[in-house]
């Protein structure tokens, strides 16, 4: 995710377990996540407008309730 349209956004993997990066590129409709200080790739996906908007609102938490029991 290295075009310069690309916008990074600090956030969380999962119900905050792995803090990250979350990469985002609306002209590409592709969202990724890298951790914090190694960072090893985690995940990248395409995701359509409507979806990426509704992340932003919801603070760019890929996967919130990952991990919670």
């Amino acid at each position: 995710m290295t075009p310069e349209d690309t916008k990074l956004v600090p956030d969380f993997l999962g119900d905050s377990i792995i803090e990250g990066t979350v990469f985002i590129n609306l002209r590409l409709n592709k969202v990724g996540f890298c951790d914090h200080g190694s960072n090893k790739f985690r995940i990248a996906m395409a995701m359509n407008n409507k979806k990426i908007i509704n992340l932003a609102r919801t603070d760019f938490h890929l996967f919130p309730n990952s991990g919670k029991q």
